[in-house]
């Protein structure tokens, strides 16, 4: 999936994305940043160890141990932060879309 100007977005209007690979996966932000967000829980796990932020809290654990590092550190009280992700708007061929759906496949709006 490239594109050489613009945006790019993968999308599974009723089902799951999977990325799967054997070796190495890599997200890059290159120039700015990279957002993660979850409905309702984000799992972030390696070797035994995970950090899992669900229904607003925040679990570290680690069958090792857990070091912080920095000049300081603020624990102020709590806050929040909302992320709506929006579905794609547009109009979907009918037919197109019975097929993709028999298919597990996808369907992509098309302009007005």
């Amino acid at each position: 999936l490239i594109t050489a100007k613009g945006h790019a977005n993968l999308h599974a209007q009723s089902g799951d994305v999977e990325i799967v690979g054997d070796k190495n996966v890599r997200l890059y932000a290159n120039k700015q940043k990279l957002t993660l967000a979850a409905g309702q829980e984000l799992l972030l796990t390696c070797a035994g160890a995970y950090v899992r932020l669900k229904g607003g809290d925040i679990e570290i654990h680690a069958p090792g141990s857990v070091s912080f590092k920095g000049s300081g550190f603020d624990f102020s009280g709590p806050a929040s932060m909302a992320f709506e992700n929006e579905m794609p708007q547009g109009k979907v061929c009918a037919a197109q879309n019975q097929v993709a759906v028999a298919q597990g496949g996808a369907t992509v709006p098309v302009g007005d």
